[in-house]
């Protein structure tokens, strides 16, 4: 009977050599390549690649920052052409420093400026400004003004009048009166005059009485105003005579606000008498008082 184990271990054996022989090639093939993707064409570059002897092998892979290239420096432009120089003038001259521009010296701590001493002045004097400081004036005090007079509207004249003739036939009269004047304002007045009259007769004095209806408009002169010239028309009427006319300028006196006194120095006058026109000059002194 011929024993089977050999033929069985070498079936074996033939078995584990098939399969070694089988790892072993498999280890040996190459490793499958990837599947192809789509790589972006690089862009166009018009400049022609160097040859292939050209190129370098690839160094090691550098360790500096990637920093940009410096680019070439910009070129300089022409000088500008320089003008002319501007004609220089004489130099201005220079004034004096004025004397307040310079600071006071700050006094020491602790030290007491002597009164009337202008502060940081080093002036051992009391009260004396230090010397090359000058001291601002005194403002001047306004001159005062005369107070404003207090408006009177009524005035009370009595008056007393010489009338002479000046054209024809020498004659004398007389007239004494009063008048009232209102004062519409401070040069003007309207006025009322009533009088006795004293006249030449036919051959001895006559007696009569004189209306009079008056406007006056004042000037006034002076620093206090204490002249009045008066400028005054009259037109009135001579009882058993007729109508008559006065023109009168003069020069007043202020005495206080209530008093004022005067004279009419030129006062032509024009009387209507026996169908006749007689003028006459007059002269005439009055006192004025306001209230």
């Amino acid at each position: 009977m011929v024993s089977r184990a050999p033929a069985k271990q070498q079936r074996w054996c033939a078995a584990a050599a098939t399969l070694f022989l089988l790892t072993t090639a498999r280890a040996q093939e190459p490793p499958a390549a990837p599947p192809p993707t789509d790589v972006p064409a690089p862009p166009a570059n018009d400049t022609p690649s160097p040859p292939p002897d050209a190129l370098e092998a690839p160094g090691p892979p550098s360790t500096a920052p990637n920093t940009p290239p410096t680019p070439a420096p910009y070129p300089n432009p022409a000088p500008y052409p320089s003008a002319a120089p501007y004609p220089s003038t004489a130099p201005y001259p220079s004034t004096a420093p004025y004397p307040y521009a310079t600071p006071y010296p700050t006094p020491a701590p602790g030290t007491a400026m002597p009164p009337g001493q202008p502060y940081g002045a080093p002036s051992s004097t009391p009260g004396q400004p230090a010397p090359g400081l000058v001291e601002p004036p005194t403002p001047e005090t306004a001159w005062p003004s005369a107070p404003e007079p207090e408006f009177r509207r009524h005035r009370f004249t009595a008056q007393t009048e010489s009338v002479f003739s000046a054209d024809e036939g020498p004659f004398y009269n007389h007239l004494l009166g009063g008048r009232y004047a209102y004062s519409t304002t401070r040069a003007t007045n309207l006025g009322v005059y009533a009088g006795y009259a004293n006249l030449k007769g036919t051959g001895e004095r006559v007696h009569s009485v004189l209306f009079l209806g008056q406007f006056e408009y004042q000037l006034f002169f002076g620093d206090f105003e204490r002249v009045i010239v008066p400028l005054r028309v009259g037109i009135g009427y001579l009882v058993a005579n007729g109508p008559m006319v006065r023109f009168a300028t003069g020069a007043y006196f202020v005495i206080n606000d209530e008093l004022q006194a005067g004279m009419d120095l030129i006062a032509p006058s024009y009387w209507s008498a026996s169908n006749d026109t007689v003028l006459s000059m007059s002269l005439s002194a009055e006192v004025s008082y306001l209230f």
